[in-house]
């Protein structure tokens, strides 16, 4: 099997709610989609999005087309990936163009071996993956829509953005526990959008309101920060932005700066760079779980197979990026139930691209 035409798509879909977080405003920037050809007929599908960390999604379709594509299609087995990602290494960074290949690589391989992606990924620990849905930064009044709505979808964990102003957040916090009542699970993420150690008191004032985790208060660059917060405070403390190679794992854990570790597929460079970070995680101790990119169904259908296939798996992953977006590009939309995402089933991600959709909401028409 030979590899016969690359494209990587750019594609944009909008919100269905208002969304913000403390340390960016615009999420216009949009996805990337990736279609592997064969000379067997056999297309691999891959998804990254929707905000990338030093690309844009101009980059990764320029890097894609331009430098592994040719590379690609001159590989005489395109099964091996390892082989492939390697020969990446001499273009530096690259982390989301090199993670949009290597899912789409993982989609490829399943599909001529005939099985799901988790397979080729050790196997599957669980067939369904529960999930907290994201609220963004916004006042109460709409917080509170989006709650009610989220809750009648079976949501029974939420991720509560916050960073932009410690007593407005405290307020809000406190106002939403006293709307969804105590058995709803409730966490907040700053976003690094908190300072050194004076977010401390906010942080404490908002434990009384039953936390599950507070994810990344301040910036990734000093795990000193993050391990004198998680010091001071009785709720797990999940690494986030920190937590984005092998390397950045093991100096958390150095630091005894993080009780989680929360992988984002698009920032190791795919599974493989996943994989990785668990494995440090593992060695230290440190259980993990997912996070988003906001991603459509087919980077979402990633992230639920990696999840599938994650040992020290703990609490909620926030992979409900199709419930924040008025449409998808997929066939068949995912299945989310009493607070569950469920693997997709079927061979390779488990999900189709509808043809229609994908040219519709393009940005390069």
């Amino acid at each position: 099997m030979r590899i016969t035409k690359v494209e990587a798509i750019p594609v944009i879909i909008p919100f269905n709610t208002e969304w913000k977080i403390s340390t960016i405003n615009d999420f216009g920037g949009g996805y990337v989609v990736m279609k592997l050809h064969t000379d067997e007929g056999i297309v691999g599908i891959g998804e990254i999005g929707r905000w990338f960390e030093g690309e844009c999604p101009s980059d990764i379709v320029n890097t894609c087309l331009k430098f592994f594509a040719p590379i690609l299609m001159e590989e005489p087995d395109p099964l091996n990936i390892n082989a492939i990602m390697n020969k990446f290494r001499c273009i530096r960074e690259r982390r989301f163009s090199k993670a949009l290949v290597d899912i789409a690589l993982h989609d490829l391989k399943a599909k001529k071996l005939g099985v799901p992606v988790y397979q080729l990924l050790g196997g599957a620990y669980r067939t369904k993956i529960p999930v907290c849905q994201s609220i963004g930064i916004k006042d109460f009044k709409t917080v509170q829509k989006d709650l009610e709505m989220y809750m009648e979808m079976g949501f029974k964990a939420f991720k509560i953005k916050i960073g932009l102003d410690y007593d407005f957040d405290v307020k809000l916090v406190r106002m939403i526990r006293e709307f969804v009542g105590p058995d709803i699970q409730l966490r907040v993420d700053a976003n690094e959008g908190y300072f050194g150690t004076t977010c401390i008191a906010a942080l404490q004032e908002m434990e009384k309101y039953g936390l599950t985790l507070i994810e990344q208060p301040s910036s990734h660059m000093h795990p000193s920060a993050m391990r004198n917060i998680r010091k001071s405070l009785h709720t797990p403390l999940l690494a986030c932005e920190s937590a984005t190679t092998p390397e950045s794992v093991f100096e958390l854990a150095r630091n005894d700066a993080a009780d989680i570790i929360n992988i984002k597929i698009g920032r190791p460079c795919g599974f493989i760079g996943s994989k990785q970070i668990e494995a440090v995680a593992i060695g230290a101790g440190l259980p993990v779980c997912i996070g988003t990119m906001l991603e459509m169904g087919v980077g979402t259908a990633a992230c639920a197979h990696l999840a599938a296939s994650m040992r020290d798996f703990v609490d909620t992953s926030d992979i409900t990026g199709p419930t924040l977006l008025v449409d998808d590009i997929v066939t068949t939309p995912l299945t989310y139930k009493d607070g569950y995402l469920h693997v997709p089933e079927g061979i390779g991600l488990g999900v189709e691209i509808d043809d229609d959709k994908l040219d519709y909401y393009r940005m390069d028409k």
